[in-house]
């Protein structure tokens, strides 16, 4: 959920603080009235709408729906977003803008991810920067799109249900947070194994092969040895 004090509790905090005899200054209060009517963030879409998933080309893609209210008295400006992981990824980034890539394409689509585009009015990326205005009681709702270098940490298993949070911030440095939940797609996982083993389990097959081959290679001598007695 969005982690900002509900209207109520801010007017009834002010009053408390009133009648304890504590002066507040009417414009102080009415502008911190305003900024907690900033933006509200929701998640939304089915549960199967926001995932992170493995890429092939290394790393982690992340898919996230969501939707950004303006429930301020003013204009305000969605101007960046930041995820948090459990695995401590340092280096997320969102996709670019298709716009901007040279040849120009029209869809958002992840590096080597084997998943088909999405089309540029259903993402949000490209929606947060100082140019887009959002008016009071707008809302936008589309996905957010990003790439992490960092792996899905393997104590996470397939179809796992992770909750993190997403922050966004305007262009007055104001953050607004929001409990978001993915499910884990690690459905690629095994099969790039089969394809790449770990070094050590492949030297350990390897070993367990020739020593196979060595044994059939002693019983088919004393075979050869038994039937020319």
């Amino acid at each position: 959920m969005t982690k900002t004090m509900p209207q109520g509790e801010l007017s009834k905090s002010f009053e408390a603080l009133r009648r304890g005899g504590i002066p507040l200054d009417d414009e102080v209060v009415k502008s911190v009235k305003a900024a907690s009517r900033g933006l509200r963030l929701y998640q939304t879409g089915t549960p199967v709408d926001s995932n992170i998933f493995d890429l092939d080309s290394g790393g982690a893609g992340y898919i996230l729906s969501i939707a950004i209210r303006n429930a301020a008295d003013r204009v305000i400006r969605p101007v960046a977003c930041r995820l948090k992981t459990p695995w401590g990824e340092a280096r997320l980034r969102w996709l670019e803008d298709p716009l901007r890539r040279v040849p120009r394409e029209y869809s958002y689509s992840f590096p080597a991810g084997g998943l088909y585009g999405f089309e540029r009015e259903a993402v949000l990326n490209h929606f947060l920067n100082r140019k887009t205005r959002l008016y009071p009681g707008d809302m936008v709702e589309g996905f957010l799109l990003g790439v992490g270098e960092e792996c899905i940490s393997d104590e996470y298993h397939d179809r796992r249900r992770l909750v993190t949070q997403l922050s966004v911030y305007d262009e007055r440095g104001n953050r607004r947070d929001l409990d978001v939940s993915f499910l884990l797609s690690l459905f690629g996982r095994s099969r790039r194994r089969r394809s790449n083993p770990d070094p050590a389990q492949a030297s350990k097959l390897l070993v367990e092969a020739r020593s196979e081959e060595s044994y059939q290679g002693e019983e088919v001598v004393a075979r050869r040895v038994s039937a020319g007695r």
